[in-house]
């Protein structure tokens, strides 16, 4: 199989040749016929990687039996699938393990233990006709404007090559690392989404997959608005949302040119939040089964923190539902103050690159304490219980549910580092040399900025070989 998707690449060179050369009759159509062709074998390998993740989200949520639509059930499997091989990928590549036989081992046995649902799950996607009721012009306008931006994204993402910044410098290109180093390679923050992204090449020895997976990502998340969408809105008005969530320019952008992380990063988050939601479990009366839902939870939002940091908002999101769950508008308030406080203690005015000064800093970091103090004053003065040892049971396993996923990553960087500090935790130490700057430059803020004040005192710039 690795050799038939090997082959196909050239063809990119002859479908730039048929476009190219005008002697050669109808070479329009034969271009389009070999991107439909090639398309559709790539997308054969992308398909693989879905049913494989979808049966092992099966595993896990066959032990529930929530009232949940079946196209969420599906989607949150894929979901979990992904999570929890993404994360055997990385265990096993910290030893150095990543080879195709392995992982074709992981790949094939769910799908053999759950073949009898794996049939379903394609009988539903490619044989299930999909009925629209009371059909007029203004509802299939954002199906048209919909359909119109899918085939432009199917289309670009069939490429040799990543094209854009941030996929050729890092994401895409941590991918090939890893197939060729069958391991981790040194240095960087968690990179959870190029860990799956080299299915690809350890599956297929195909690159363009991997330029896929991060495409085609997308699909996934449309999937998953559309679903949210569905839980407020009408269907038609849930079609609209789509529509203008997909014609958005950050969108298009990564759709047809940027390969990120992004649109895979969403597809976790929003699965998390839609398994909290359609699980049913603000009404569940069974206190063990809404616990491990927010496990489940949890473990998906701990892998999206190895994806991305800027995760943790979504984190902190989860915690406030839970607040207001447990206590109400108070709760929630006083849940996200402390939160927010607690983030800027720990610097989110650097990670979001927000231009404040140290006394504004000060200030904003007392109201969120203020406020945060005043909610949970108005709590107890009502007398109402939001910490107590059962209901508390939730948020510790979905906070534990968090630090498992990332829990190979601290183990690589700390291992990198020799030593334990939260910087050396979150990032890897880089196998290159250090390189030590021979200029060092010891200045007040009126020497760097000169042109703003009227003297520049050259005295403080100190020189040293």
């Amino acid at each position: 199989m690795a050799y038939l998707f090997r082959k196909h690449d050239f063809y990119f060179c002859t479908i730039c040749y048929f476009h190219q050369n005008a002697e050669i009759e109808n070479s329009a159509f034969l271009g389009a016929f070999r991107i439909l062709g090639i398309g559709t074998i790539y997308s054969l390998g992308y398909l693989w990687i879905i049913i494989s993740t979808f049966a092992i989200g099966q595993y896990i949520l066959r032990y529930f039996n929530f009232p949940i639509h079946k196209v969420s059930e599906q989607i949150i499997s894929i979901a979990v699938g992904c999570s929890i091989l993404g994360t055997l990928l990385t265990i096993l590549g910290l030893f150095y393990f990543l080879n195709s036989i392995i992982v074709w081992i992981l790949t094939i046995i769910p799908i053999i233990i759950f073949h009898k649902k794996v049939i379903e799950f394609l009988q539903s996607i490619f044989l299930k006709p999909v009925v629209f009721n009371h059909l007029t012009l203004l509802k299939t306008f954002p199906l048209f404007i919909i359909s119109i931006f899918l085939s432009a994204g199917f289309i670009s993402a069939f490429k040799p090559f990543p094209i854009g910044f941030d996929g050729s410098g890092l994401y895409l290109n941590l991918s090939s690392l890893i197939a060729q180093y069958q391991g981790l390679p040194q240095g960087h923050q968690a990179f959870n989404a190029s860990v799956f992204f080299s299915l690809g090449e350890l599956l297929f020895d195909n690159k363009t997959i991997n330029l896929i997976i991060s495409h085609f990502s997308i699909f996934l998340v449309l999937v998953v608005i559309y679903r949210l969408a569905r839980l407020i809105i009408s269907p038609s008005n849930s079609w609209l949302a789509l529509a203008i969530f997909y014609t958005l320019p950050v969108v298009t952008y990564q759709t047809v040119r940027e390969e990120k992380v992004d649109f895979f990063l969403t597809f976790i988050i929003l699965s998390s939040f839609l398994w909290i939601l359609e699980s049913h479990v603000f009404n569940s009366k069974n206190d063990k089964k809404s616990i491990y839902v927010w496990a489940i939870s949890g473990g998906l939002l701990g892998y999206a923190f190895g994806i991305k940091y800027l995760s943790i908002y979504g984190i902190v999101a989860l915690i406030v539902l839970w607040a207001y769950r447990q206590g109400g508008k108070f709760a929630a308030m006083g849940s996200l103050s402390f939160l927010t406080f607690i983030l800027f203690l720990g610097g989110l005015n650097k990670w979001a690159y927000l231009d404040i000064s140290p006394q504004h800093l000060l200030w904003i970091k007392f109201i969120l304490l203020f406020v945060s103090v005043v909610c949970f004053l108005n709590i107890f003065l009502q007398k109402r219980t939001i910490f107590n040892p059962k209901k508390i049971q939730s948020l510790f396993l979905f906070l534990i549910s968090i630090i498992i996923p990332f829990l190979p990553w601290a183990f690589k960087n700390i291992s990198e580092h020799k030593s334990i500090s939260t910087a050396h935790i979150l990032t890897g130490k880089s196998a290159n040399p250090e390189i030590k700057p021979y200029l060092k430059l010891f200045a007040d803020e009126e020497d760097l900025y000169p042109l703003t004040y009227k003297k520049f005192n050259s005295s403080k710039f100190r020189f040293y070989s």
